[in-house]
């Protein structure tokens, strides 16, 4: 049981650790995104409106591989709570049954 919880933790590490990277990776890019907003708006904006467009897609990218890794974490949280149920729910049969009993 301790090794499947190391496993767990491990795993969910990991994840998180990519959610994080992912999640900052997402901010500069909104951050890049609303400074060239201001450029355009002011009128000092030299960018080509492609690397808007870049921006966008890249930024759609990362947020669908952030929903992706979410889902990953989710599946391996609820995968150890069911081994966890599954261990533990022929004790409680057992002491229900011999409470019953005594």
């Amino acid at each position: 049981m301790a090794s499947i919880a190391f496993f767990k933790k491990k795993s969910t590490d990991e994840l998180h650790n990519k959610l994080e990277f992912l999640i900052n990776d997402f901010d500069q890019i909104s951050k890049q995104l609303e400074l060239l907003e201001i450029k355009k708006t002011i009128g000092t904006n030299k960018e080509p409106d492609y690397d808007t467009q870049l921006l966008v897609q890249k930024q759609n990218v990362i947020s669908f591989e952030i929903l992706k890794v979410r889902k990953q974490i989710k599946k391996i949280q609820n995968k150890f709570l069911l081994k966890v149920e599954l261990a533990l729910l022929p004790g409680l049969v057992v002491l229900v049954i011999l409470s019953l009993l005594f």
